[in-house]
């Protein structure tokens, strides 16, 4: 049995000689899970799953097949290569931004036109939102879609980087054969998620997060060179791995639930999570061995 139930069967009919079908459609009263929180759990198990494809005897079988060509191979080799690839992408911020800290250099160092590529790169890596591009063209006019889908933007670039890390373990428990199916409550998406409970969901890559930051941040002051300046979207994605569990729970700006409901927030969270942050340190002073030797 394989996680992605839906994809192995649609390779299975192809090795039996039938075709299927794409097309996109609107359907009201069900949806995908809203909030952050809630998309990483089926993000998971597409990442899980895509993992389990790739290494199962289903996949070797269909790309050893003489039924299909190799764009069609290509094809299902790089739908599967969006989840597979997310552990490189992991290895290659973290490379990049010790490069900057302990180096002094940036990849645009000689070649300052080259983050004009950068830029589009990011765009490129927001092509799955093609569709709603299109829709909010046909709704608001060509100049007005493009102009609000420049408006949600930064947001969807807060929301597409943040789940990085996300898909990277995935992918390794999916290597493992640790892949599995996970339900999803499909909500609305509106309750305020605490800080102590984001902070324990998403824990590892929100340790990942101020460490690489931190790191970042001080390469940056203390070789004070121009062209790091250029390297601004690595360590924007970094900062979002740790700030979007907390920036996209409901709740979190005072625009959304006004000033005083959002302090009560505030303090409840800064108190949730600091107890959660202490509790976290303690566990690994206590588990670690080396600490444990040190401590009198």
């Amino acid at each position: 049995d394989l996680t992605s139930e839906d994809l192995a069967l649609a390779m299975q009919i192809w090795l039996r000689g039938g075709q299927t079908a794409y097309a996109d459609y609107l359907q009201l009263g069900k949806a995908r899970p809203m909030s952050f929180h809630e998309a990483a759990i089926p993000f998971s198990k597409f990442a899980q799953g895509a993992a389990e494809l790739v290494i199962s005897n289903l996949n070797d079988k269909l790309m050893k097949s003489s039924k299909f060509t190799d764009k069609q191979k290509n094809m299902l080799a790089a739908s599967l290569g969006f989840y597979i690839r997310k552990p490189l992408v992991f290895i290659s911020t973290v490379g990049y931004i010790a490069i900057i800290s302990f180096l002094g250099l940036s990849g645009f160092v000689s070649v300052p036109f080259m983050i004009g590529l950068g830029v589009i790169g990011i765009l490129l890596s927001q092509i799955i939102a093609l569709g709603g591009i299109y829709q909010l063209m046909l709704e608001k006019g060509y100049m007005m879609g493009l102009f609000e889908f420049a408006v949600l933007f930064p947001s969807l670039l807060l929301m597409f980087t943040a789940y990085i890390p996300i898909y990277m373990y995935s992918v390794i428990s999916g290597m493992k054969g640790y892949a599995e199916f996970i339900t999803t409550q499909k909500g609305w998406g509106i309750g305020h998620i605490n800080a102590e409970d984001s902070y324990k969901s998403f824990n590892k890559q929100i340790k990942w997060s101020a460490v690489l930051v931190l790191t970042g941040v001080v390469g940056v002051m203390l070789w004070w060179s121009p062209p790091v300046a250029f390297s601004i979207f690595p360590l924007l994605m970094i900062f979002f791995w740790g700030a979007a569990p907390f920036l996209t729970s409901p709740g979190t700006l005072p625009t959304a639930v006004g000033r005083k409901k959002w302090t009560m927030f505030y303090l409840q969270d800064f108190k949730g999570l600091n107890k959660a942050a202490w509790q976290d340190t303690k566990n690994f002073w206590q588990n670690h061995k080396l600490l444990k030797v040190l401590t009198p």
